[in-house]
Formats: C-alpha cells, sequence, structure tokens
C-alpha cells in the first residue's frame, strides 16, 4: 500500500522510495516497474474518490518525493 510502513516512514523524508527500491534490488533482483495500490481494497469507506484520497497523502497529488 502507499503509505506501508516500508515505503513510508514517518518522521523521515516521508517517501523511501530510493531506500526501497534498493531493498528490491537486494533481496530479489529489482524492479521493472512500480504499482502503487493506493485505495483498494479500501475505497469506498468513505467519500472519496481515489484522487481525494491521493490529495490527503503527505505530499498531496503531486508530491517531488516520488
Amino acid at each position: 500500500m502507499l503509505c506501508d510502513g516500508q515505503f513510508y516512514g514517518l518522521g523521515q523524508a516521508p517517501y523511501r522510495t530510493p531506500a526501497w527500491l534498493d531493498e528490491g534490488e537486494r533481496e530479489f533482483g529489482g524492479c521493472d516497474s512500480l504499482v502503487l495500490p493506493h485505495a483498494y481494497p479500501r475505497i469506498g469507506v468513505d467519500e472519496r474518490n481515489e484522487f481525494a484520497m491521493y490529495r490527503d497523502m503527505p505530499g498531496g497529488l503531486w508530491s517531488s518525493a516520488l
């Protein structure tokens, strides 16, 4: 998930993208692509749509941290 503790760390530069990718390289040889399932299976729990959920994430919809 987009706010998983291994990918997002409170008190750190919030998104740990480089460290997360480095760990993937060490563990299983790296990634060809990265998909961040942000909402599912939780979409529908409240009134927000997927874009509202992105806006609520640290950095907002267009975070330069990614």
